[in-house]
């Protein structure tokens, strides 16, 4: 920055500031949420062009939906990539899980049935409702 511009600073500052940097703040604007808010009034209140707001806005734009775009491709192309690994994981989670299952729920039958028979029961207020195994009414 040259002395004069240095100078002025202290009486133009926010103007000559956007001045130099509007630009990347107009263009930067998609990826900040803070400069999405107040990227717009900033250009006003320092009366950028408005032909040099809409060329970045829209260069702007345009480099923030090729990245996400882009990036879902990869992230996809990615899990494509590993789809068979975690098909052969999530079927031996389902084969060791077979096993336990119906131990569990033969060991637990009455106390499960009693919750949900309390559960079902139009006079219950969600207490157990059952002696022994059997449902009262």
């Amino acid at each position: 920055m040259s002395d004069a511009l240095i100078n002025l600073i202290p009486i133009y500052g926010p103007w000559i500031i956007f001045g130099i940097v509007g630009n990347a703040v107009v263009f930067f604007r998609r990826f900040i949420a803070v400069l999405r808010m107040f990227a717009a009034l900033l250009a006003g209140a320092n009366c950028m062009p408005a032909g040099r707001f809409f060329f970045f806005n829209m260069t702007g734009g345009v480099c923030w939906a090729c990245l996400f775009v882009f990036g879902a491709y990869a992230v996809g192309a990615e899990i494509y990539k590993i789809s068979g690994t975690l098909s052969v994981i999530s079927l031996g989670l389902f084969i060791a899980a077979r096993y336990p299952l119906p131990i569990f729920i033969r060991r637990n039958e009455v106390t499960l049935r009693c919750r949900a028979g309390a559960a079902l029961s139009d006079h219950s207020c969600g207490l157990p409702t059952s002696v022994n195994g059997t449902f009262r009414t």
